[in-house]
């Protein structure tokens, strides 16, 4: 069986911060659209929340952008971030073909 290396979303850690939602979708130009989306709650959906400033991306292919809100227990929650590192972001899950052939030869 093929092995595929995972991937992990990380943030700098703040003490403020109790919680993490992290959020993904398929990538799309209208960032800040999106961003706003996830301020204003509803519709959009974190795909994970984590009690540590990381998480592990879902394993789909695709290209996605990533975002991050940190909340507090008493229920503060940041504005929504992203990076450049995490929007477009391509995600390939295949791995190599396996060998097909194969000698023996002198060292």
């Amino acid at each position: 069986m093929a092995k595929i290396k995972p991937k992990k979303l990380k943030v700098d850690p703040n003490p403020a911060t109790d919680f993490w939602d992290w959020y993904q979708r398929d990538a799309a130009p209208d960032v800040d659209v999106w961003l706003a989306s996830i301020d204003a709650g509803g519709t959009v959906t974190p795909f994970a929340t984590t009690t540590v400033p990381e998480v592990d991306i879902p394993s789909i292919e695709g290209d996605f952008d990533f975002a991050v809100i940190q909340k507090d227990n008493a229920g503060n929650e940041s504005d929504p971030a992203t990076f450049a590192g995490w929007m477009a972001v391509p995600l390939d899950l295949s791995p190599p073909p396996q060998a097909t052939g194969g000698v023996i030869v002198d060292a």
